[in-house]
């Protein structure tokens, strides 16, 4: 099965930290359904990165 990788960024903490706890809960729904194999932040806190399946 093939994977799609996204990069994200954070561009403002602020808002990243108001939405985190809906942004969480987004992707292990999905995580859930078997649609991402993998996610989670960078450790200097600039992103994230998700692995879907494609």
């Amino acid at each position: 099965m093939p994977y799609f990788i996204a990069f994200l960024t954070t561009v403002d903490p602020e808002k990243d930290a108001a939405v985190l706890a809906e942004h969480k809960a987004y992707l292990d729904k999905y995580i859930k359904e078997g649609k991402i194999y993998a996610k989670g932040p960078f450790l200097d806190h600039s992103g994230g990165l998700i692995i879907y399946h494609t």
